[in-house]
C-alpha cells in the first residue's frame, strides 16, 4: 500500500509556521531529446501515442519513488514531476550520507528503468539550503542542478555537482567507498572528471543474485536503436555513442561479452576507491 501523507510535509511545519529553507540533496533530472521526440510525434500525428507512453512509464515510478525514498511513515522528501522531468529533494537530517545514497539508490533504478523503455536521463545533484512543496521549488540547489544537468552532463548521465561532490568526499565515511560497499556500486568517475550514477549496477537485485539480463539486453537495443536513428547527427550521435560506451564497460567488467555494443569501444571510469587521497578530501 502506498504511504498516505497528505497532512504531513518534508519542508513547512505542520501548524502552518513560515517557510523556511533546510539544507538537503536536491536532484533535477530531464528526459534527454524529448523536447525533439514531441516534436517528431506533432509532426506524426502520434502525439498522443508518446503521451501515453510517457504516462505508462512514469506513474508507477511517482509511487515507487515514493516508498523508496520514505523512512517508515514519515515524509522526509519532495518529489515533482514535470511532463518530461523530475525534481526530488532530501533534507538532510542524519548528516547527509543517508540523504545522498537514498536518492542515488533510487535514482539509479529509476534511470536504469527508464532507459529499458527507450527514456534516456540526462541530470545533475547539488546540495544546499533548499524549500519544496506543492507549488514552490526554491533554492540554489536546483539552479546548481540545473547547470549541471544542462551544461556539464552532456550525455545521458546522472552527475554531481560541485556541491554535492564535496559532500561526498566530506560527509561519507571512507569504507563506503570500498569495493562492494554501497558507493562503490553506486558511482564512478568518468574520463573527464564528472561522477555520475552508475545506473547499470541496479540491474542487480542484490549483489550475490545475478542480474536482471532482460534489462541489460533492452538498454543494449534501445541504445542501438538511437544510434542508427541518429546516425550522422552531430549534436545527438555522440550523446548515445557515451551510453553504449558506458554499457560496453560495464559488460566487460562483470564478464558479460555476449551483450557488447560491438559498433563502439569501452569508457574508462574509476571506480571511487581508485581514486587519489591528493585529490579528494575524506
Amino acid at each position: 500500500m502506498p504511504i498516505q501523507r497528505s497532512d504531513d510535509h518534508a519542508y513547512r511545519a505542520a501548524n502552518g509556521e513560515r517557510l523556511h529553507m533546510r539544507e538537503s540533496v536536491v536532484a533535477l533530472v530531464d528526459v534527454l531529446g524529448f523536447s525533439d521526440r514531441i516534436r517528431d510525434a506533432a509532426h506524426s500525428g502520434v502525439t498522443s501515442e508518446l503521451l501515453n507512453q510517457l504516462a505508462e512509464f512514469l506513474h508507477p515510478w511517482h509511487e515507487v519513488l515514493d516508498e523508496s525514498a520514505s523512512i517508515g511513515d514519515s515524509r522526509n522528501w519532495e518529489l515533482k514531476f514535470f511532463t518530461d522531468n523530475l525534481v526530488v529533494a532530501h533534507p538532510i537530517t542524519t548528516g547527509g550520507e543517508y540523504e545522498l545514497d537514498s536518492l542515488i539508490d533510487s535514482l539509479s533504478l529509476f534511470q536504469i528503468s527508464a532507459a529499458t523503455e527507450g527514456f534516456f536521463l540526462r541530470g545533475g545533484i547539488a546540495v544546499g539550503e533548499f524549500y519544496m512543496d506543492e507549488t514552490i521549488a526554491f533554492g540554489l540547489p536546483l539552479l546548481e542542478a540545473h547547470h549541471a544537468e544542462s551544461s556539464i552532463a552532456n550525455f545521458p548521465r546522472i552527475i554531481l555537482a560541485e556541491s554535492a561532490r564535496q559532500a561526498l568526499f566530506t560527509r561519507v565515511r571512507p569504507r563506503q567507498f570500498e569495493q562492494e560497499a554501497p558507493f562503490w556500486h553506486a558511482l564512478l568517475e568518468d574520463e573527464d572528471g564528472q561522477i555520475f550514477i552508475n545506473y547499470l549496477d541496479a540491474s542487480y537485485q542484490g549483489h550475490f543474485d545475478p542480474p536482471d539480463i532482460s534489462a541489460i539486453q533492452q538498454h543494449a537495443a534501445a541504445i542501438q536503436n538511437n544510434l542508427v536513428h541518429f546516425n550522422g547527427v552531430a549534436r545527438i550521435q555522440p550523446k548515445y555513442e557515451w551510453a553504449a560506451r558506458y554499457h560496453n564497460y560495464w559488460c566487460e567488467l562483470w564478464d558479460m561479452p555476449e551483450y557488447l555494443i560491438t559498433s563502439v569501444g569501452l569508457l574508462k571510469p574509476k571506480r571511487l576507491d581508485e581514486l587519489a587521497e591528493a585529490q579528494h578530501e575524506f
